[in-house]
């Protein structure tokens, strides 16, 4: 017997869109809208992201030159070695250097950044230096858990493939939850692994649009510059400080696109999260 009333649930699938709600939406419309609060934004985020990739993608070139002979940067979000280790240390080392140098870099830029999105997906000004300011609050506990969720992406894809991929599902929207719901960093993975219960498919499709994406962006940095640490910094810099702002946009929308599959969320409630 119920004793009260419950959560709102809601709308169903396909009710056309309210001014004041998010609804859910499939994987080609979470990537279309990414793109154009992309670039509607761009100049605004891009700077933010340079000044977090650059220093830590020369870091991340010196140390992977000292432990491997260099190759073509990779462009994946998280899974960066950027040079061929020499033997199965280095190489563990590498991968945990890409690891770390991926989770601050993509950690640092979806905290700054994720407040103007969402100001820009319900409708409100974007406020870029508001949200720097709303996004450093949260910074230690998002940069925590996104090098841990870049490490066991990474782990898992060295291990079999697979794990990595589940892996990279299950853990998608972990630092919006931190950022939007306040919540701890093993609480945050446990959230996002039940807001992604169910739609692991739809998950994957939105994050392999947006690889593809990523990729047709990066790949003429990757064949123009890879014979020097130097030129794979180069290459780094310029592909991710281009690339992480169009992840943060989709990391928000597909963080809201998740939420309205399972609970009402209005425009109101995502400007009392973001104050």
């Amino acid at each position: 017997m119920q004793l009260g009333p419950g959560p709102t649930p809601p709308p169903p699938f396909g009710t056309p869109k309210d001014p004041g709600s998010v609804r859910p939406r499939e994987a080609p419309q979470v990537v279309t809208r990414a793109v154009t609060l992309y670039l509607r934004l761009a100049p605004r985020l891009i700077p933010i992201a340079a000044v977090v990739v650059v220093p830590m993608a020369f870091l991340r070139a010196a140390v992977v030159h000292a432990l491997s002979q260099p190759i073509a940067p990779h462009p994946a979000p998280f899974h960066l070695t950027g040079e061929a280790p020499r033997g199965l240390g280095p190489s563990i080392a590498a991968g945990l250097v890409g690891a770390l140098f991926a989770g601050i870099t993509s950690g640092s830029t979806r905290a700054l950044t994720a407040r103007s999105v969402t100001q820009a997906e319900i409708g409100d000004p974007a406020d870029v230096f508001g949200s720097m300011r709303w996004g450093a609050r949260r910074l230690g506990s998002v940069l925590l858990v996104s090098v841990v969720a870049a490490a066991l992406y990474d782990l898992g894809l060295r291990v079999f493939v697979v794990p990595g991929v589940i892996a990279l599902v299950w853990l998608s929207v972990s630092p919006q939850v931190v950022l939007f719901e306040r919540r701890r960093v093993i609480d945050a993975m446990s959230r996002s692994r039940s807001l992604t219960s169910g739609v692991f498919w739809h998950v994957l499709g939105v994050v392999a649009l947006a690889f593809a994406i990523v990729l047709a962006i990066g790949i003429g940095f990757i064949l123009a510059l890879h014979s020097s640490w130097i030129e794979s910094w180069i290459a780094t810099s310029v592909t991710f400080t281009i690339t992480l702002p169009f992840y943060a946009c989709i990391d928000v929308l597909l963080y809201l696109d998740l939420r309205s599959r399972r609970e009402l969320v209005t425009a109101e409630d995502l400007r009392a999260e973001i104050e």
